[in-house]
């Protein structure tokens, strides 16, 4: 599960159907919001109690939307939009966008009114040019709009990127834009070691909301601003979201004003700097890899809700920590002691005893987790998942399988937890000696992904961190779900008809199964679609088990033992 439980709240949102008018096992994904007359409605009445107004629409609706109490959510009038239909059991999907739209709406669905099917590109830049123009006159607030490929065939011809679908792209209406002055320019260190400028301003509401900080990239978008400590700027929300510097009123610049330069040693350890020039981009690197900037981020990183998300141990505890020296490195988080922690000013026995209680149950964590709270360098979720299950599949051949037995572990309490037989130990040895050629081999995989982690885990600091990890006792578990395609192997060939191979792929890893690019004796099932390539012939040679799409779809839809 990712993220937080809010189906008692999304029930009560009335332009969510409790029952579909037609028969359909099926995944949608869509948008909660809140219109601005509710928002109104709803500050008002905070007003009058006294209590702090919302600051926009969507701030309101995703607290609404959290919120313990159903009654909350349901008292603030949230409405929601259904954009995709991303999955359906029988594998019969919609042809093109618009149809899938209309499918939506027979369901019962509520989906955005005014989207229109354009037949030439002349008819999108008049649909854009109509809406930037009168947007405002809607009843909930938008930033821009998505543009669309409509046939399913081009969309899967497309695919995805990392982060987002090649064949969908957002334009970004004229964002709200503000005059503040730049009271200072500060450098931060990131994990990485890369310094970052930020632009403290003097407070001014923008979109909504107050701004106070900004980033300024590097030094090369310093000097194209050319902006300078006391600047009056111009700023603006890229994406409604992160605050933008996007000009400097130089007729008021005040005189002397000197420009601003990236230090030549790092503002934490006095270090010296590397500067990196790749293209129009001027970067900087704290050259120091124990850098204590780096390391508080980096830690911040590891107990981070995507990392080992260990509840109660927060940016301040982290900083609290590493300045009595408890913890250097993330490792040390994990020989805690009640005695270490309970006579620090603000903590006693309970509270120690709650947060070491908190550290013992995430020693259970899943690999994809594991390795993305590593903080390798171009390594974020997806990638880490890709290799997780890279290393799930492979390190299988040595007759690693997960095992049931979650009464002996701390924390653990799920009759469906499963343990792998493999340790950090294990992942870390074949992780050396994995070449970053087959790394590329990897869904996602580019080459600067291959290499950083080829790298990280030929790094003897590193390497002892990973073995500290493993004397903690840190396990790697995965959840299963009764009857589905936990433990087994895939490899998928040829075109699949009724589904994409992006899709067949989340269709396995969603049940607890692994897909691999190569064909090896190991493996459980060899999918065969149209046009099978080499793979067909090798999963033959091999003896392993081949099937067609129909067949995995049966086995998707449990008609047939997996």
């Amino acid at each position: 599960v990712v993220g937080e439980e809010v189906t008692h709240n999304v029930r009560t949102i009335a332009s969510v159907p409790l029952k579909l008018k037609q028969d359909a096992n099926m995944v949608v994904e869509g948008e909660v919001w809140m219109s601005k007359r509710e928002l109104n409605r709803i500050n008002t009445e905070l007003h009058q109690k006294g209590k702090e107004p919302f600051a926009n629409p969507r701030n309101a609706a995703a607290g609404s939307i959290r919120q313990l109490d159903p009654k909350v959510a349901a008292s603030r009038r949230l409405n929601a939009f259904m954009y995709d239909l991303s999955w359906k059991a029988d594998g019969v999907l919609p042809k093109t966008q618009h149809d899938e739209l209309s499918f939506l709406r027979g369901c019962g669905f509520v989906v955005e009114p005014h989207a229109v099917y354009a037949k030439s590109l002349q008819e999108v830049s008049d649909f854009l040019e109509k809406w930037e123009k009168k947007h405002d006159a809607l009843a909930y607030l938008v930033d821009g709009m998505v543009i669309k490929i409509n046939g399913r065939r081009f969309q899967e011809i497309l695919g995805y990127t990392g982060k987002a679908p090649r064949f969908a792209i957002a334009f970004k209406f004229p964002a709200e834009e503000a005059t503040t002055i730049v009271d200072d320019i500060v450098v931060q260190v990131g994990r990485l070691g890369k310094l970052t400028p930020v632009a403290h301003l003097r407070p001014v509401i923008v979109a909504g909301s107050c701004v106070s900080r900004a980033t300024l990239n590097n030094q090369a978008y310093i000097d194209k601003l050319d902006v300078r400590k006391g600047d009056t700027v111009i700023i603006r929300k890229a994406g409604d979201i992160i605050p933008q510097v996007i000009r400097v009123l130089l007729g008021l610049r005040k005189k002397g004003a000197q420009s601003f330069a990236m230090p030549k040693n790092c503002p934490f350890c006095k270090k010296s700097i590397h500067e990196d020039k790749t293209g129009e981009s001027i970067l900087h690197f704290c050259t120091n890899t124990r850098c204590p900037a780096r390391g508080d981020a980096g830690l911040i990183h590891f107990v981070s809700k995507k990392g080992f998300n260990i509840e109660g141990l927060g940016d301040k505890i982290i900083e609290r920590f590493k300045d009595e020296g408890l913890v250097v490195d993330a490792s040390d988080i994990f020989y805690l002691q009640k005695g270490d922690i309970e006579t620090l000013t603000g903590f006693g026995e309970k509270s120690a005893v709650k947060l070491l209680k908190n550290i013992e149950k995430s020693k259970h964590i899943r690999l994809s987790k594991f390795l993305y709270a590593l903080g390798i360098a171009h390594i974020g979720e997806r990638m880490a998942h890709s290799l997780a299950r890279c290393i799930e599949g492979r390190i299988r051949k040595k007759n690693f399988t997960l095992t049931q037995r979650p009464s002996k572990l701390a924390g653990l309490t799920k009759k469906d937890t499963f343990v792998w037989g493999f340790t950090v130990r294990d992942v870390a040895a074949f992780l050396q000696k994995i070449s970053p050629e087959d790394l590329q081999a990897i869904p996602d995989f580019g080459p600067k992904a291959a290499e950083s982690v080829h790298a990280w885990f030929n790094v003897e600091t590193n390497q002892t961190l990973l073995s500290n990890f493993d004397s903690a006792g840190i396990t790697f578990v995965r959840e299963r779900i009764k009857g589905t395609f936990d433990g087994k192997v895939f490899v998928f060939t040829g075109s699949l008809q009724t589904l994409s191979r992006d899709e067949a792929k989340e269709l396995v890893t969603s049940l607890g199964g692994v897909v691999l690019e190569a064909v090896s004796k190991n493996m459980d099932y060899v999918v065969a679609g149209q046009n099978p390539g080499t793979k067909l012939k090798r999963a033959k040679q091999l003896g392993v088990r081949i099937i067609t799409e129909d067949e995995f779809l049966r086995l998707v839809n449990k008609k047939e033992v997996v």
